[in-house]
């Protein structure tokens, strides 16, 4: 596995802060240095760093945000997007649609992240712990 494959540092924190506890592979110490290494569970300076996937099914199992990436194909060449789906049994069910268009499938997902953290947030009526704006 390489650091490409967990969410950077910033957004980890907020998975923290949102109640992500899970073991990984991977943490960021105090000073945001990723380190490959099996951590059981966030300590007193270490963050676990969960990968894209972990992130997403934290998202699906603890809030009910369904979230993937959309390959768009177009005249300039293929582009990437994403779709987020909330529960339909609430009474103000998110839908998010970024409009926005990702040369990168990487890129789209770190922006589908920060917009889960940001809909999580809201949903816990806290103030999400980065600042989540597109790529």
């Amino acid at each position: 596995m390489n650091k490409e494959e967990f969410i950077p540092n910033i957004e980890a924190l907020a998975l923290r802060k949102l109640g992500f506890n899970q073991p990984c592979l991977g943490y960021y110490n105090k000073q945001g240095e990723f380190r490959l290494i099996m951590l059981d569970k966030n300590t007193p300076g270490l963050t676990v760093a969960p990968t894209y996937r972990a992130a997403l099914k934290f998202f699906r199992d603890e809030y009910s945000f369904d979230g993937w990436v959309v390959p768009i194909h177009c005249l300039e060449g293929k582009l990437y997007t994403y779709i987020i789906e909330s529960p339909k049994n609430t009474p103000d069910a998110l839908y998010g649609f970024d409009f926005d268009d990702f040369t990168s499938w990487e890129d789209s997902e770190l922006a589908l992240i920060k917009k889960l953290i940001e809909f999580a947030a809201i949903n816990n009526k806290q103030q999400p712990h980065c600042q989540c704006v597109s790529v």
